[in-house]
């Protein structure tokens, strides 16, 4: 592509079941409201440095590499590397600094570079600079894992998602329970969020929006709203886990698109305040959904590469964010738990399109040693079933032993949750994640004590079994999660005891 080099620049039915799924956790409190973190939040040097900025349409661009925002680049700057000195190689260079995200150390940089030869070389030359490392990127585009959307609720006799994944069992294990059970929060990285809640029982902690209710209303998706509506509407009879307050944020804009910066930027806002789970249900605009193409080796060469750089950047956004936290006594240990992406209807050559290239793999096929330690082994990879217990026609599955194993299926196909005109069913791996992110929580507030990995490891450990086209896939099953979650802390009362006994001290009860 040939271009000019320009200047920098309600309540639709009821289920008596869900009665049970909500009450325990509407005795329970949680944080008030979150601040706004402007600039992805951090001290007060950077005031100078404006908030990153979602593109435009007019600014993509379709290139050998693939889509990305024209001109622009981004950068992590190197640890003991000043903004100071950023600011004056990127003013150096001709270049303008348009977004900055603190925690994250990330610049969002406009090379006024429209050819996209010339954008490799401006890239090449930050790298070269030693002040980003190898940390420069292209600025990709993004979007919600496509869902589809069916119609309002009919009948009461739809939750079959609750037995499916034996969420009621659950409850029941809990209900009545002497514990003192301490509610984790959970963050939804999505979009549709406004100033308004789609229902009464769903409360929303809603960071740094960047968007309206009168921004939604022409065609804004119900997307978010509908993922944490699974995870946290709770005493009115309209959810299915009941978490309250759970944390949300923009990170793509209201129909359903954005790119790496705005996504960057939004995730940093989440991490910051400090979640136990990330539900991400994104993936990268060069999977096509629903179709089957025969492409060439180099274009073949140019997917990967694009879903590698996808997991590169959120890599590194995440290693950063992550160092922010440790510095700042902030939490540390998050289970990210991700959609797997809805092209598995699609191919390429004749190949189904796996799990591993939905945009951010580092979740599912870990780089290096820090992403699997701290990624991969924190993560798990959602896709979904139906109420036939069948594998969905659009889940991507994954292909290798190391996407295999943080793999899981939850249900996901017509699925009733939260909208902002009430019931509405929708389907997709995207409606199974928050299944997942849901009894992650709950696992976590049998045992507050326990590590990302430890969480991560009773789901994938204590699951049923779905057999699709010659292999086994491990299945959600919330009573046997949570069940394994009781018996740690009857391990750990036994290793009390023992320990007490054996110092001359009364054995006491855990705390609560």
């Amino acid at each position: 592509m040939t271009m000019t080099k320009r200047e920098p620049a309600g309540t639709a039915g009821r289920n008596t079941g869900l009665r049970l799924l909500g009450h325990l956790f509407s005795t329970l409190a949680c944080a008030g409201m979150l601040a706004s973190c402007g600039g992805g939040g951090g001290g007060g040097t950077t005031d100078t440095l404006p908030r990153v900025q979602p593109a435009s349409a007019s600014q993509i661009v379709d290139t050998e590499y693939g889509k990305i925002v024209s001109g622009y680049l981004e950068a992590y700057s190197a640890e003991g590397v000043s903004t100071t000195t950023v600011k004056e190689f990127v003013k150096s260079s001709g270049w303008k600094i348009v977004g900055y995200v603190e925690a994250a150390r990330m610049f969002q940089i406009d090379t006024g570079e429209t050819n996209f030869a010339s954008l490799a070389a401006a890239r090449d030359k930050a790298i070269a600079s030693g002040h980003f490392g190898t940390d420069v990127y292209y600025v990709t585009l993004v979007g919600e894992n496509t869902n589809q959307s069916i119609d309002a609720l009919k009948d009461t006799a739809t939750y079959w998602n609750y037995d499916a994944a034996s969420i009621k069992s659950a409850w029941a294990l809990l209900s009545g329970s002497p514990l003192s059970l301490v509610p984790v929060q959970v963050a939804v990285a999505d979009q549709g969020f406004t100033t308004t809640t789609a229902a009464d029982d769903l409360v929303l902690n809603n960071v740094f929006s960047g968007q309206s209710e009168a921004a939604c209303k022409d065609g804004c998706s119900n997307h978010g709203y509908h993922v944490a509506g699974i995870i946290g509407a709770s005493a009115n009879e309209k959810g299915i886990v009941g978490i309250p307050n759970v944390l949300t944020r923009n990170v793509i804009n209201g129909a359903g698109g954005g790119d790496s910066s705005s996504l960057g930027d939004g995730i940093s806002s989440l991490v910051m305040e400090g979640p136990r789970v990330l539900n991400m249900s994104i993936g990268n605009s060069e999977t096509p959904n629903g179709k089957s193409e025969v492409v060439s080796d180099d274009t073949n060469r140019k997917i990967l590469s694009y879903a590698e750089s996808s997991a590169k950047n959120f890599a590194t956004l995440l290693k950063n964010l992550i160092a922010s936290n440790a510095n700042q006594g902030r939490q540390t240990d998050i289970l990210i738990v991700q959609a797997s992406g809805n092209a598995g209807a699609s191919s390429y050559n004749g190949a189904p399109i796996p799990s591993e290239r939905n945009g951010f793999a580092t979740s599912a096929n870990p780089m290096d040693a820090w992403t699997r330690q701290n990624i991969h082994e924190k993560a798990i990879i959602v896709g979904a079933y139906d109420k036939n217990k069948k594998v969905a026609t659009y889940t991507q599955l994954p292909v290798g032993e190391q996407g295999k194993a943080n793999f899981i299926l939850a249900p996901g196909d017509a699925i009733y949750s939260t909208t902002r005109s009430g019931l509405r069913q929708m389907s997709g791996t995207s409606m199974a994640t928050p299944h997942v992110s849901g009894v992650a929580a709950l696992v976590w507030t049998v045992n507050p004590g326990l590590s990302a990995n430890q969480v991560r490891n009773i789901i994938l450990n204590n699951s049923d079994e779905i057999s699709h086209q010659g292999a086994k896939y491990r299945a959600l099953n919330a009573e046997k999660a949570v069940r394994a979650a009781l018996e740690t802390l009857e391990a750990h009362r036994h290793d009390h005891d023992t320990d007490t006994h054996a110092n001359g001290r009364h054995p006491g009860c855990l705390p609560g």
